[in-house]
């Protein structure tokens, strides 16, 4: 149930948060879909999940633990999402 009112809610911010940019629009979105959506672990051990950037918020400030661990999904994602905004400009300017 979380996750169904955490992916509305940061499709909802993304979409407000780049409504302003005509132009690079659909990058813009992409871009902070990865940044909001991206999951990991908690706990090395544990079977929870919860967003990457604001795990890794959480640690420095209230848990006083600078482990980058928990951005190690975002390391995958990014460049995954940045070669996919690639190759969809690629497409789109040949074919299009």
């Amino acid at each position: 149930m979380f996750w169904t009112i955490y992916l509305i809610a940061a499709t909802l911010l993304s979409y407000v948060l780049t409504k302003h940019f005509k132009e690079y629009s659909f990058q813009l979105f992409l871009l902070l879909q990865i940044i909001l959506i991206t999951p990991t672990q908690i706990e090395i051990f544990g079977q929870d999940y919860a967003p990457s950037i604001f795990t890794f918020v959480f640690n420095i400030f209230l848990e006083q633990n600078f482990s980058l661990r928990v951005l190690r999904p975002l390391v995958i994602s990014l460049p995954l999402g940045l070669l996919f905004l690639i190759l969809h400009s690629a497409f789109k300017r040949k074919f299009f």
